[in-house]
């Protein structure tokens, strides 16, 4: 089975990513103490999501 392509979220809110219109929860993944990838359930189908390397993935975008 092929893996799915990563898909890159419109918008990212902490545990949450925008595709289209819908909102969907992130599941982190834990590969190693410092490499995870990021998971959502695409249409049942689990996909990786790309995170922008600005995103602080402990909640929520950097600007105050």
């Amino acid at each position: 089975m092929k893996k799915p392509k990563p898909i890159n979220p419109d918008e990212l809110d902490g545990k949450l990513c925008r595709i289209g219109k819908t909102w969907y929860p992130i599941h982190e993944l834990k590969l190693t103490d410092n490499m995870s990838v990021f998971i959502i359930m695409y249409h049942g189908i689990p996909h990786e999501i790309d995170i922008p390397p600005n995103v602080d993935k402990n909640g929520g975008n950097e600007h105050d």
